[in-house]
């Protein structure tokens, strides 16, 4: 467990991003960039793996607050290997409407 507050899980993955990094977490069901991790980048597979278990816990402590909060798959992607990038949330919800 990283912390105990939504904030606390937040800044832990902040603390693990690289802006350089050449691997993003997506959701393996939509191809997205869950919150907290949207636009986020980390160096190494490893990083990337502890952020999505860390988006994990996060999207768990937010479903305490607001059960209809989307459930994500979060997978660690190597952002070279995708030649348009990653969607975020947002976007992908901008794309339902």
């Amino acid at each position: 467990m990283v912390g105990t507050t939504l904030l606390d899980i937040r800044r832990h993955v902040d603390g693990l991003a690289a802006p350089e990094g050449p691997y993003a977490v997506v959701c393996g069901r939509m191809g997205t960039e869950p919150s907290p991790l949207s636009g986020l980048r980390f160096e190494a597979r490893d990083t990337a793996a502890e952020a999505a278990e860390a988006a994990t816990e996060y999207r768990a402590t937010l479903r305490q607050y607001d059960p209809q909060a989307p459930f994500y798959e979060p997978l660690v992607h190597d952002v070279a290997d995708s030649p348009g990038g990653v969607a975020t949330a947002a976007d992908a919800d901008a794309r339902l409407r």
